[in-house]
């Protein structure tokens, strides 16, 4: 009986830090590279929608705009899968600011289409505008779509990129074996 308990808390443990590290978001955290931009110095700037290491970290108010027709690739320092979520300023203020933008998932250089975001997603400001999609990826490559006449002057602006983490699957694995020791060890000295 005490092997069956053994067990049944082991999967409950494998289980539960399966679940936790699924809902992990790493944000971009270098600019591979811009159309429309110096290169990165690592220092964020504030009240700068010109410093392109405004787009890198998480939502905090200071935004990159991206330019009219121009493109910008962010990556990530683990790999990325399922969601994408893209924070834009100007969410919700389509009156005067129509800024539309397509999003690549781009893993060792493909870049694949995943989607198309806005900012007439209401006041999802807090939250972003997420995408879904199947693969995983190392970098993301958002390119400006905001249309002429639309009141935008310089693009889409980008206050963030968060991707949902990849979990290693060898840790599961690595965990159960772990496990699995210890029950033999706990059967031996009971011997």
């Amino acid at each position: 009986m005490n092997l069956l308990k053994t067990l049944t808390a082991s999967a409950i443990i494998a289980l539960s830090a399966g679940a936790a590290s699924a809902a992990t978001i790493i944000y971009a955290d270098s600019v591979i590279s811009s159309t429309d931009s110096d290169v990165s110095d690592g220092i964020s700037t504030g009240g700068s929608r010109t410093d392109i290491d405004n787009a890198l970290g998480a939502p905090d108010g200071r935004f990159f705009s991206i330019g009219l027709g121009q493109e910008i690739v962010l990556g990530f320092s683990g790999l990325g899968g399922v969601k994408a979520t893209v924070w834009e300023v100007t969410f919700g203020d389509v009156a005067k600011h129509v800024e539309t933008a397509d999003v690549f998932a781009v893993l060792g250089g493909v870049a694949t289409y995943i989607g198309s975001v806005s900012n007439n997603a209401g006041s999802a400001s807090a939250s972003g505008e997420t995408l879904s999609f199947t693969g995983q990826l190392d970098s993301i490559k958002i390119v400006d779509t905001s249309p002429v006449g639309g009141g935008s002057l310089d693009g889409f602006d980008v206050d963030a990129v968060g991707v949902q983490a990849v979990p290693l699957p060898a840790s599961a694995l690595l965990l159960m074996g772990g496990l699995a020791g210890f029950g033999a060890l706990r059967r031996r000295k009971a011997a």
